[in-house]
């Protein structure tokens, strides 16, 4: 389960290769255009650290659907 999402910058390409030079590759996935998961929890690091991530977060559930109906 990974730990943390980051939203990336206009340069996501670049982004992404930048989260794999610091975490690895096999912590990090991408997820859609402008975001990424990483293996990592948020507060083990510093955004700073981090050019092309603009926004990060903590993962606190995942939801077995993204239908409303399904969920409540």
């Amino acid at each position: 389960m990974f730990a943390s999402i980051c939203i990336l910058g206009r340069q996501s390409a670049i982004a992404i290769a930048e989260l794999e030079s610091v975490f690895g590759p096999e912590n990090v996935k991408p997820y859609g255009n402008n975001a990424a998961l990483l293996n990592t929890d948020a507060s083990e690091f510093s955004l700073k650290r981090l050019g092309g991530t603009i926004k990060l977060g903590k993962i606190i559930t995942e939801l077995p659907s993204y239908q409303w109906q399904d969920i409540v």
